[in-house]
């Protein structure tokens, strides 16, 4: 998998482009509390994912990302600020 998330910090988008995954996807963002801010599962996907993301001042501060595509679980922090 490759991700690229931008902008980072994000400030009430975030951007996640993932290239070549699996046909069935999920994408997690959440706090460093453990709230899921964002959760979406992708299923029978092909090609190249490119999801904008709205935070609607919900929520800021430092953020998870979780990917997994069943075989391969990758994390990335990211920063949320208004």
């Amino acid at each position: 998998l490759k991700i690229s998330l931008y902008p980072n910090p994000a400030h009430e988008e975030l951007n996640i482009l993932i290239e070549n995954p699996k046909s069935e996807l999920s994408v997690t963002i959440i706090s460093v509390t453990g709230k899921i801010i964002f959760s979406k599962n992708y299923i029978n996907f092909s090609g190249t994912l490119n999801e904008k993301i709205s935070f609607n001042d919900q929520f800021g501060g430092v953020c998870f990302v979780i990917i997994n595509d069943g075989q391969i679980i990758k994390t990335e922090k990211i920063i949320i600020s208004f």
